[in-house]
């Protein structure tokens, strides 16, 4: 009977070449199409926030929330307190809505996305005679689509990367001062627009006007 024949050394070493070879070349596609996975559940999230702002809104004489508002005693109530009921888990605690998969684990613990901290500081209706920091109707936008609502950002880089106090919307519009914002979808940001519609935005795009809720 003959003895079939196996493998050679060579062989072996050949087929072994072209696995490593095929995991070298699928490796970045696979890490590509999990941030993918991860940037549109980030989006998705944001969307939720639209939800919760049109009936916010809606409540209250089309008014988004004030970025902060004086409860007194010097205590205040950051936007995300006045929109948390709104949100689908039905309010109560902070769920994973609040939450980029994109970030690593540790900044997972605080809100990873900032509010315009020109609508409404401090609920004032203006600071002296400055209207980028009054409180906003969705009406008052000429352009709605080219002004920010929320983008991407990291209250845990604002405290363990930055050592400052931790809050959840921004106001400099200087890119070196933009310390809590962050760019982390291959280096763009998700954004909610004040019409509603949510898009990867390059920081570019992220002006001054758009910031402030001036387009």
């Amino acid at each position: 009977m003959r003895r079939a024949k196996g493998f050679t050394l060579v062989e072996l070493l050949v087929v072994i070449s072209v696995i490593v070879l095929l995991i070298t070349l699928l490796l970045p596609a696979l890490k590509s199409a999990r941030e993918a996975a991860r940037a549109v559940k980030c989006m998705s999230h944001l969307r939720q926030f639209t939800v919760a702002l049109r009936i916010y809104a809606d409540e209250f004489e089309d008014f988004l929330p004030a970025a902060t508002w004086p409860k007194g005693s010097g205590e205040k109530m950051e936007w995300q307190n006045q929109t948390n009921r709104y949100m689908s888990h039905g309010g109560g605690s902070r769920t994973e809505s609040y939450v980029c998969p994109t970030e690593p684990e540790e900044a997972r613990q605080g809100i990873n996305y900032m509010y315009s901290g020109f609508y409404g500081h401090e609920g004032r209706w203006n600071n002296g005679g400055n209207p980028v920091y009054r409180l906003r109707r969705y009406g008052d936008f000429d352009n709605p689509s080219k002004n920010l609502a929320l983008i991407d950002g990291s209250n845990w880089s604002l405290v363990h990367v930055y050592g400052k106090s931790p809050k959840h919307f921004f106001f400099s519009d200087a890119t070196s001062k933009r310390q809590s914002l962050s760019a982390r979808h291959s280096e763009r940001f998700n954004v909610l627009w004040v019409d509603g519609h949510v898009a990867v935005t390059d920081p570019s795009e992220t002006t001054s006007n758009a910031i402030r809720g001036l387009n």
